[in-house]
């Protein structure tokens, strides 16, 4: 995001609804470490995914 407070928002409502909704976190938290260590490694994924 270029507006850092639209990013600031954006985190804070994510922390909101993850401490509110604790299958929410754990489902953020996959999907980063899916992107973070298969997406970011494999290039034919990436390219899929356009990351």
């Amino acid at each position: 995001m270029k507006d850092p407070q639209a990013a600031k928002t954006v985190w804070g409502g994510m922390i909101a609804a993850g401490i509110v909704m604790p299958l929410f976190a754990l489902s953020l938290a996959a999907i980063w470490l899916f992107d973070r260590f298969v997406v970011q490694k494999i290039p034919s994924i990436r390219r899929f995914l356009a990351a």
